[in-house]
């Protein structure tokens, strides 16, 4: 949209503009629920990996807690076996968009030193992905057509 007040005189007028505050608008929606999508797919990801590592029920459900796990989370969209998959290796591959969280899931479990892993390799020179929210796609990354455009330290 452009800055200077819009005429509005014909119904023509009036249609070019609804269409175009619709365009605009509705790719700021879509932008936004991607981001939404790729830190909720993310953070399942990271929560999943908490688990792994420190779940005290962890051996009961071994090489079956993916199975397990999405028979339990049926009411959740997304997340059969192999979305859970694709989560936890997304959280692998891209530990960096732990900096791009929004402060009420800085405190969830295991954040905290995701942060500080995360602060390490910055100090260290380890050169890990450092894709942020604006960068990343989850379904991109699900398609392949996530073409490895990272930002590096």
């Amino acid at each position: 949209m452009s800055d200077s007040v819009p005429s509005l005189d014909t119904l023509a007028e009036l249609v070019q503009q609804i269409q175009q505050t619709h365009e605009e608008l509705s790719a700021q929606v879509g932008k936004a629920v991607n981001i939404s999508l790729t830190l909720r797919n993310w953070l399942i990801g990271h929560h999943i990996s908490q688990y792994e590592l420190r779940g005290s029920d962890r051996a009961q459900y071994g090489e079956k807690l993916f199975t397990e796990l999405a028979n339990r989370l049926k009411s959740v969209s997304n997340c059969n076996r192999r979305q859970l998959y694709r989560y936890v290796r997304f959280f692998r591959l891209y530990p960096a968009i732990v900096g791009t969280l929004p402060p009420k899931f800085k405190n969830l479990p295991g954040i905290a030193e995701t942060l500080k892993n995360h602060g390490e390799w910055q100090k260290t020179g380890d050169r890990p992905c450092t894709v942020g929210l604006g960068n990343a796609c989850f379904v991109c990354f699900v398609d392949g057509r996530f073409d490895r455009r990272i930002d590096w330290d």
